[in-house]
């Protein structure tokens, strides 16, 4: 199944497209019920969806250091119980407003591209090792081939691409 979403995307048009697909593999696959990849504006290099909607998730804070250095997601959970450590006041009240049980970082090499909150429904149980790991090797190949994308647009101008980061 991997396989064929990762052969899948290689010809999509734009990342909007990538982004849509992404969704519903995750949902088909594993049950999530919500996808919400973050990036940064190329403008001036603020956190937004795929859409390009502000959120307000600081960049270089100390959330952005850890999923720098993991390999493995962060529960959000987790990062709530370490808010005064983890998070801002207004990260933490984001993600609280918004179903968010799983951060999960995209990076390129040693380079963060962004992430993915995930959530699944409250009548599914939590993620098993196996998911989780799944999830974490398919975010490199996430990262990349959204980097592909967001430099075939920018090439092509066909879309304000939001950047890495």
């Amino acid at each position: 199944m991997l396989a064929e979403f990762l052969t899948s995307t290689a010809a999509l048009p734009d990342l909007m497209s990538f982004w849509n697909r992404l969704r519903g593999y995750l949902r088909e696959g594993l049950g999530m019920d919500a996808v919400r990849p973050l990036l940064r504006r190329e403008a001036d290099g603020d956190r937004v969806d795929a859409r390009g909607g502000a959120v307000p998730l600081e960049r270089g804070g100390a959330r952005e250091r850890v999923l720098s250095r993991e390999t493995r997601a962060l529960m959000v959970d987790e990062a709530l119980a370490r808010e005064a450590e983890l998070l801002s006041p207004a990260e933490a009240a984001w993600l609280r407003e918004n179903p968010t049980a799983l951060l999960l970082a995209l990076r390129r090499g040693p380079e963060l591209k962004g992430a993915l909150l995930l959530s699944w429904p409250s009548s599914r149980e939590q993620l098993g090792a196996a998911d989780l790991k799944l999830l974490t090797s398919l975010a490199d190949q996430i990262a990349l081939q959204y980097e592909n994308l967001r430099l075939r647009a920018l090439a092509g101008g066909s879309q304000a691409a939001p950047s890495d980061g």
